[in-house]
């Protein structure tokens, strides 16, 4: 029998088809063959392998018709024309609600963007239409800040009087260095920074080792030197005395014996001399002659 088209509505309108009518008076088979191939009496070598030629609406699947995508790791294809109406449809349906129409006349342009947008609350203060453009105002304004206030003290400092922290948008910490070291402090030695500050003073500012003359001022201050044993704070040194004493862990005969060790070479020994002031030489017992017999007897 010859196929063709029938009358019938109640059933599919292909003929030798007594399924009934789904969507344009064909049956679910004959739809998707027409919504696939665009054909409904299609019937290749491919079969349901083949790619449909034309979207739901009828609209042919063409070069400048097709927008690709990945949707959970399959290649998918959109039609741009059902896309294109679906959101003119959106817009007009959007605008045409009382609710958008009575918040048009709040609508103000953004800080960063410079495009016009509607606040979620009419009388509010926003500024920035979006969290994007919000972060990348206040990424361009720390780049352009020279000072900023300490949370702690609440003092206006330079940024050099800050420790930097890559995880705020100026690339600086939010306390000074003074309130960071004080609270450091507070937590390691229970010192508190008056204690501190009386201490560098009775210094002189000055490292507590005689024989070092490095001064150091309150924008560099001194290292807490304690004991390890007790946790007692001894006094303030600077940085090289302070871990030197701690690379030979605290212990005096460790340290006479790198004394010894730098008087035996002469080179080193007369270097070490010449840098060193006047009655330093007859004072310590390390680099004079009874310190060494003393100190070599017990190693």
């Amino acid at each position: 029998m010859t196929r063709g088209i029938k009358n019938s509505t109640p059933q599919c309108i292909i003929d030798d088809c007594c399924n009934l009518a789904h969507g344009r008076g064909l049956c679910d088979m004959h739809h998707t063959r027409w919504l696939r191939y665009g054909d409904p009496l299609f019937e290749g070598s491919q079969g349901n392998k083949a790619r449909s030629t034309h979207c739901r609406n009828g609209h042919a699947y063409t070069s400048d018709n097709v927008e690709w995508s990945i949707r959970k790791g399959y290649l998918c294809r959109t039609c741009i024309a059902c896309k294109t109406a679906a959101i003119q449809r959106a817009k007009i349906k959007a605008s045409t609600k009382p609710k958008n129409r009575a918040r048009a006349k709040w609508a103000r342009p953004c800080e960063e963007c410079k495009e016009p947008f509607l606040p979620w609350r009419p009388r509010d203060g926003q500024r920035f239409c979006s969290l994007v453009c919000f972060r990348t105002n206040q990424a361009r304004l720390a780049k352009e800040r020279t000072e900023k206030h300490c949370c702690r003290c609440n003092l206006l400092k330079p940024l050099s009087e800050f420790y930097k922290d890559s995880g705020m948008l100026d690339r600086h910490s939010s306390i000074c260095r003074t309130c960071s070291d004080g609270k450091r402090r507070e937590h390691a030695y229970g010192m508190s920074l008056e204690q501190f500050i009386s201490m560098l003073e009775e210094q002189d500012y000055t490292c507590a080792n005689p024989n070092c003359n490095t001064k150091h001022l309150t924008p560099d201050p001194l290292n807490v030197d304690h004991d390890h044993l007790s946790g007692a704070v001894r006094g303030l040194l600077c940085g090289p005395c302070n871990r030197g004493m701690g690379c030979f862990y605290d212990n005096p005969i460790l340290l006479d014996g790198a004394a010894i060790y730098l008087r035996l070479s002469s080179n080193s020994y007369a270097s070490v001399v010449a840098t060193l002031p006047e009655g330093v030489l007859a004072t310590s017992p390390a680099l004079t002659n009874e310190g060494s017999c003393a100190l070599t007897s017990v190693f």
